[in-house]
């Protein structure tokens, strides 16, 4: 008869390793419950030896880690796979030790012991106790563990058996789902912020340029030149087709559809371009708009992407500052070209830094105040990608920003365009 139980718990102990804790839950649980059961009874239906040398070969054979203990949750032993997480070379090394004397954690090892209590108090196994663990090697991982009461040929509970897998990979899988769940809902809740917010900024436009054209046709019915009325379609239309060429930009990037034309170019005569053709819109605002540097600075890059990149930054910081300074700097390193715009405006928060060049993003209350799509930064960045090169930003709420565009500098330069 115990030969029959020994082979029998040594063949659930192996369906254990066959078909285990990794596969369907219902049968790990099942498994696991028995072999470790089977393993218990072969103990009692031998002749009573502390350790038996059958079952302990196989547990040992286990790549789960396998313990047992006495009623005082003393560990009596433990295989191979539990003793290298205990940091022990030998699995004999943990005779006659205390799970406070392991390398997890004083209150890891209280619910270690009060889990023992419960199972030899009650007699009944307790599976899936789901908790965490600090191993030898620092880490703290997260264990699905099982345990059944041990008893004596009498019946008695002398100790408990556990055996535990390891779901630290499992959760981590759970907590990068759970990141990108959030991700994905933020983004969804940025593109139904921009679908409210575009509806109105594709609106207003529209219905200005109907309401003047209407306006226009009644007076020159009564022979009246519209030509402030004119100025207003036009300076409307304008801002309707950027709304729409912003659209058309973003959408062309992110699917590489934008071809670039890298050549070596000097950014000093680009910057001075987009200084020139912003200084209206920092006058407006009661800005002074400053470029500081010396050419030539000479880098790699395609000028009208670099044009479009600089002026997107330029007018952002003449929109969002009043009444300050704005200066563009252009400085030559050894082995870059960094274009910086630097205002003295509102600045950006940690989490609004995060989150500034992502489509349909803009600063808290922006939109409200200054309108927009909230794509130019993102445009921004995706055109300096493709150029090689890096838009960064620096900023403190209530002190100002700096963007930072960053740009290869070719090292033997025959030809400039």
């Amino acid at each position: 008869m115990r030969t029959i139980i020994a082979s029998l718990a040594t063949a659930l102990v192996v369906a254990l390793l066959i078909g285990g804790f990794g596969t369907d839950p219902r049968w790990g649980a099942w498994i696991g419950a028995t072999a470790i059961g089977a393993f218990a009874l072969g103990w009692v239906l031998r002749p009573f030896d502390p350790i038996g040398q059958m079952p302990l070969t196989v547990l040992r054979m286990l790549p789960y880690p396998v313990f047992w203990k006495d009623r005082r949750s003393v560990y009596l032993g433990c295989n191979s796979s539990f003793a290298e997480l205990a940091g022990l070379p030998d699995p004999d090394q943990i005779i006659g030790r205390t799970d406070f004397e392991m390398p997890w954690s004083e209150e890891e090892a209280r619910g270690y012991r009060a889990d023992d209590a419960e199972v030899m108090r009650h007699g009944r196994p307790k599976l899936h106790i789901i908790e965490t663990q600090l191993n030898a090697a620092g880490e703290r991982t997260w264990l699905d563990t099982s345990k059944v009461p041990l008893r004596d040929p009498n019946g008695q509970i002398f100790g408990i058996l556990g055996i535990f897998n390891d779901l630290t990979a499992l959760k981590s899988a759970e907590a990068d789902l759970v990141v990108a769940r959030d991700e994905a809902e933020s983004a969804s809740r940025a593109k139904s912020r921009f679908l409210a917010g575009m509806s109105h900024e594709l609106r207003t436009p529209l219905n200005v340029i109907i309401g003047y054209a209407e306006l226009m046709l009644e007076e020159a019915e009564n022979g009246l030149a519209p030509t402030d009325d004119l100025d207003k379609v036009l300076g409307q239309a304008h801002h309707l087709l950027q709304l729409v060429n912003d659209l058309l930009d973003l959408a062309r990037v992110e699917s590489g559809a934008v071809a670039v034309d890298m050549r070596p170019s000097d950014v000093m005569p680009i910057a001075e371009e987009v200084v020139r053709s912003c200084q209206p819109l920092a006058i407006a605002r009661n800005n002074a708009l400053t470029l500081s540097g010396e050419g030539p600075a000479v880098a790699m890059v395609d000028p009208d992407r670099l044009r479009q990149v600089l002026l997107n930054l330029v007018a952002n910081a003449c929109k969002f500052t009043r009444d300050g300074r704005i200066t563009v700097e252009v400085r030559l390193a050894s082995d870059e070209v960094r274009l910086q715009v630097r205002d003295d405006g509102p600045g950006l928060s940690e989490v609004e830094q995060r989150h500034i060049f992502a489509p349909f993003t803009q600063a808290e209350g922006v939109h409200i105040e200054h309108g927009g799509s909230g794509l130019g930064l993102a445009i921004s960045r995706e055109l300096t990608v493709r150029m090689g090169g890096g838009l960064t930003v620096e900023s403190a709420k209530g002190e100002g920003s700096c963007f930072t565009v960053s740009l290869s500098h070719p090292r033997s330069v025959s030809e400039v365009a």
